[in-house]
């Protein structure tokens, strides 16, 4: 451009106009960035109304690593979508507002990277880079370690992850290995939000049973995390590295997910046509008792549910699909539907985990669906 050269106002205007396109959404939208760049900024978003609320520009795919990243000969672009489709969850980072979305597993995704939807900075974000090298693509069994054995393997991660408040980290339980012959393991990571590292824990006690589908829920009062393996429930301190077993022959269907009510003191499991309830409060051994509930055959039917808690209603909520949530009344059993159009569609077949989670700041739930969907809240009406 030549020195004092000024366009017209109809042309500024004009370029104005276009450059903000991307910006206009019937819904707020985000900026997004990944490691290496930084694409757009658009609206913040807004405090959701009652409802559904897709999240514009907040595909993860859009920030997943190229493919051949770091020199490695594999696709990560390309199959980076296992990371939600694999059988893997995420969790609520309740300190920064953010959904955290970490998976893979098997021969469906062998990268470890970690994602982000931040709804206070109005972002979302690869936090990191895939570890390397990766697991061997050569038919043997995946490890638990990759780069050096300094990271876990990706995985399957069934409902195996939580986020621990009081320690700010991912603790990650077991799961599928990446491997083309992947196997299951009970291995624990935890992995540092504030330094952005990974740990190879050595928990002290007795460790959950090899297997799929491992449920964990952190219980913020007692800053501990239960885990359930297919006979047994363990509580974990992450602090002293300790495990303890707290209920004994309690066996569960592995296509279940938990969350607690820190309120009424209860362990709340459904998934597989089961709702199983247990009484957290004073000192283990803790109960058991089998919730017969109604209102929500399907949900409770479904395969590894979407679950959370809401603290502004004091109620446990589920999603697995569609444009229907149910709120679980523990006192009587009965599941009340709330119903809004403009759902994300049909959940994942492979389950949606703790990638359904509650936000507190913006009483609102928020749902990772797909890598190549948008994410959506969902704001419950009376």
């Amino acid at each position: 451009m030549k020195s004092g050269f000024r366009p017209n106002l109809f042309w500024n205007a004009l370029f104005l106009l276009f450059t903000m396109i991307p910006a206009i959404d019937s819904v707020a939208g985000q900026k997004i960035v990944s490691k290496s760049t930084k694409i757009s900024v658009v609206p913040p978003i807004a405090t959701p109304g009652a409802g559904w609320t897709q999240i514009s520009k907040s595909n993860l795919q859009s920030v997943c690593p190229p493919n051949n990243f770091g020199g490695q000969n594999y696709a990560f672009f390309d199959n980076c979508r296992g990371v939600v489709n694999a059988w893997s969850s995420g969790i609520m980072d309740t300190k920064r507002n953010r959904m955290i979305v970490w998976g893979g597993g098997h021969n469906d995704y062998y990268g470890n990277e970690v994602y982000a939807v931040n709804l206070n900075s109005n972002t979302i974000e690869r936090l990191n880079d895939p570890g390397t090298p990766l697991w061997p693509r050569d038919g043997s069994y995946g490890g638990t370690a990759i780069a050096g054995g300094t990271q876990p393997n990706g995985r399957h991660t069934y409902d195996g992850i939580s986020y621990v408040e009081n320690a700010d980290k991912m603790l990650v339980v077991g799961g599928c290995f990446s491997g083309v012959n992947g196997a299951f393991g009970n291995d624990f990571w935890s992995f540092d939000f504030p330094s952005m590292k990974w740990t190879k824990l050595s928990p002290n006690g007795t460790l959950p049973t090899v297997g799929p589908g491992f449920v964990t829920a952190y219980d913020p009062t007692l800053g501990k995390v239960f885990i359930h393996d297919s006979n047994q429930l363990f509580l974990y301190d992450v602090s002293s590295n300790k495990i303890e077993v707290v209920s004994s022959n309690v066996p569960i269907d592995y296509h279940l997910v938990g969350t607690i009510d820190p309120v009424k003191k209860k362990l709340v499991l459904v998934g597989s046509g089961s709702v199983f309830v247990y009484n957290i409060s004073g000192s283990p051994p803790y109960s058991r008792q089998l919730l017969t509930t109604s209102g929500a055959s399907a949900l409770v039917g479904s395969g590894y549910p979407g679950l959370a808690y809401n603290s502004a209603i004091g109620k446990i909520v589920g999603w697995n699909g569609g444009n229907t949530a149910y709120e679980l009344d523990l006192d009587s059993g009965i599941w009340k539907a709330h119903t809004a159009l403009g759902g994300p569609g049909a959940a994942q077949g492979t389950g949606t985990y703790k990638r359904f989670s509650y936000s507190k700041t913006l009483d609102a739930f928020v749902v990772v669906n797909d890598m190549n969907q948008n994410a959506f809240l969902l704001k419950l009406g009376n």
